[in-house]
């Protein structure tokens, strides 16, 4: 499946929004199909991630509902780490 999305973010919201589709498909094509998948991978990589509350945080992230730019950062590290291995 080839299908294209572009869009020109309004704000920095929604340019948070746009980044974290983003790495949740880029998961997805790694193989992260499941909400739980893709919390173990993080919360391996990156130990900070590793307790309730912080899993809660990566599951809100997977359901679209992100809360801050530093999540799509640590998100992205993991991403980078994982495509380099």
């Amino acid at each position: 499946m080839k299908n294209n999305i572009c869009i020109s973010p309004v704000d920095n919201e929604m340019a948070s929004w746009g980044k974290a589709v983003w790495l949740l498909n880029e998961y997805r094509g790694l193989g992260f199909k499941t909400r739980q998948s893709f919390i173990r991978i993080i919360s391996e990589k990156l130990p900070k991630y590793n307790d309730v509350d912080s899993w809660n945080q990566l599951g809100n992230f997977w359901l679209g509902r992100v809360k801050d730019d530093s999540v799509n950062r640590d998100v992205e590290t993991v991403l980078e780490q994982l495509k380099s291995e």
